[in-house]
């Protein structure tokens, strides 16, 4: 026999719980049908048998506890509510997936990938009493220990939202890869409680400093300037919040207002209180007021959002509302002809014992389906229903240009419109000749300037362009680099030097794994010619086949 603890013992009561599952499965199946197998994830999702899995393996529960639960939670009843309205489930889920495809790009640029959820964490729990304490070097697994009671408050608020969170945690990490070697430490990511609760207590603490403001600069430079930022929302009928987004504009003392997407902020940096002098910061005297900034937010950036949203909810709803009327009509259709034949056999019968009773039934049901139709079709009118939640503003911050930006970079990072123009135009234009179809997104502060997709494969890569009046070195934003870290093999870095003379192309793909120089007193990443034109591929290397 296996000893306790080794493989052979784990994998015995691996068996022993599965076999439990599923023979609770097919004794339910024999009343409902096999259509209990097409929403068991719903019921008894994957991920929680796994963790009760990992909890098993660590004794923090017993084999016999687990076969409870699977009991517990797995019953009839739950099962024939859920296959009730499975169609409507399916055709959420399958709603969008052409939409998802042409999205890719935008998917993958906008995902967090566990470092920034990590850095996030860890500089913004201590702020809430959360104090994350590495187990061992390097192995990103942290010791969170017991939390503070206003945490845990806070936990138990979201708690219908996001699960029920620990008063303590042994174990932590946020890379979901550390599990394969560690299998019961526990993963936390957006949605998990306990960063949740974090958040939404960081948040709330930070009211009061967003309001104050600040002072931030901008090594490109540029005029001082005033950013305003806010937080926008666009609810449904039902009031449930369908998108939450944040907005930032530009406010020149010229009178420009220049709505920016938030991420413009990571190319900005702190400024230290030492470098301010009172005379940096302008008096406000000029510049547009916040009301103004707000109606341009609403404008031109909340109501395209609801516009957008609205459409992608009637889409779903008009989806929703058709797969559960063909279903609910259906199961009205086999109670009606139910109710019917019971009526014909009390006509035939009318002394038979138990008609009487079963009719009424049958008549309760129909009620019962007509009456669920009507309230579904009445709620997806309430969900189709789109409009502008709230619009508040979080605070502003005085953006000036950095001090030390030009004696660290040479003058380098001091945007040259006319160069950048010719740059913009040569990469588009190579593009084209290799019959893909590029898109200028350099508004949309995105981390790169061009959105290319070849039509033929549906494959797209995003672009950043740089340019050079010679044969300069270029830096990328922190931004810039932290998308390229992102997107990989997707983002390509194209250098265009000698604009003013012969533009010649050099093309870097995935110039986050070149070894690249940190800028120490501004936050840009270095990327000297040598570097790009070892890495990268000219045009004469395209049209002659070679590549390094």
């Amino acid at each position: 026999m296996s000893k306790p603890g080794s493989e052979d013992h784990a994998g015995f009561l691996e068996g022993r719980v599965l076999q439990k599952l599923l023979d609770r499965l097919e004794a339910i199946r024999a009343d409902l049908g096999d259509s209990v197998f097409d929403v068991v994830g719903e019921v008894f999702p994957g991920s929680h048998l796994e963790r009760l899995m990992r909890e098993l393996y660590a004794r923090k529960i017993q084999v016999e506890a687990i076969e409870e639960r699977i009991v517990q939670d797995i019953r009839p009843e739950r099962f024939a509510a859920i296959t009730r309205s499975a169609l409507e489930g399916l055709a959420i889920r399958d709603l969008n997936l052409a939409g998802i495809m042409r999205r890719s790009t935008e998917m993958k640029e906008r995902r967090l990938v566990p470092e920034v959820v990590e850095r996030f964490f860890l500089k913004a729990a201590p702020s809430v009493g959360v104090e994350p304490r590495q187990v061992r070097r390097d192995s990103r697994i942290y010791r969170i220990g017991k939390l503070p009671h206003s945490v845990v408050r806070r936990g138990e608020a979201l708690e219908t939202r996001f699960g029920r969170i620990g008063l303590e945690y042994d174990r932590i990490a946020f890379d979901k890869a550390v599990l394969k070697s560690d299998p019961t430490v526990e993963w936390v990511t957006p949605g998990h409680p306990l960063f949740e609760a974090v958040r939404a207590q960081v948040e709330e603490q930070s009211q009061a400093d967003l309001g104050a403001g600040t002072v931030l600069f901008d090594p490109e430079g540029g005029p001082p300037r005033r950013l305003d930022v806010f937080v926008g929302s666009v609810v449904d009928g039902g009031g449930q919040t369908v998108h939450r987004r944040l907005f930032a504009v530009e406010v020149f003392p010229d009178g420009r207002l220049v709505l920016r997407e938030p991420t413009y902020l990571l190319d900005l940096e702190p400024a230290r209180a030492d470098a301010v002098a009172p005379g940096d910061v302008p008096s406000g005297a000029g510049f547009a007021s916040a009301d103004e900034t707000a109606v341009l937010v609403l404008e031109r950036g909340l109501n395209p959002l609801r516009d957008e949203a609205a459409a992608r909810r009637r889409q779903e709803m008009d989806v929703i509302e058709r797969h559960a009327t063909m279903s609910l009509e259906e199961l009205i259709q086999r109670a009606s002809l139910r109710l019917m034949e019971l009526e014909a056999r009390r006509a035939a019968e009318p002394d038979a014992p138990g008609l009487a009773g079963q009719a009424a039934q049958a008549e309760e049901h129909v009620r019962v389906l007509t009456g669920r139709l009507e309230a579904m079709r009445r709620r997806v009118a309430r969900e189709r229903e789109v409009t502008v939640g709230e619009l508040r503003r979080l605070g502003s911050a005085w953006v000036l240009p950095h001090p030390a930006a030009a004696e660290a970079t040479g003058g380098r990072l001091r945007r040259n419109d006319e160069t950048e123009r010719i740059a913009m135009e040569a990469a588009m234009a190579f593009e084209r000749s290799k019959g893909w179809e590029p898109q200028d997104v350099s508004d949309q502060d995105r981390g790169f300037d061009i959105l290319s997709r070849d039509s033929a494969s549906g494959r797209e890569r995003a672009i950043e362009v740089k340019g050079c009046e010679g044969e300069d070195e270029v830096f990328l934003t922190p931004h810039e680099h932290e998308v390229a870290r992102i997107m990989g093999g997707d983002y390509w870095l194209y250098v265009v030097y000698h604009c003013r003379a012969e533009p010649e192309i050099v093309r870097v793909r995935d110039p986050a794994r070149l070894e690249l120089e940190p800028v120490r007193v501004v936050e840009r990443w270095r990327v000297p010619p040598s570097a790009a034109r070892r890495t990268g591929i000219t045009a004469q290397d395209e049209e002659g086949g070679q590549r390094r």
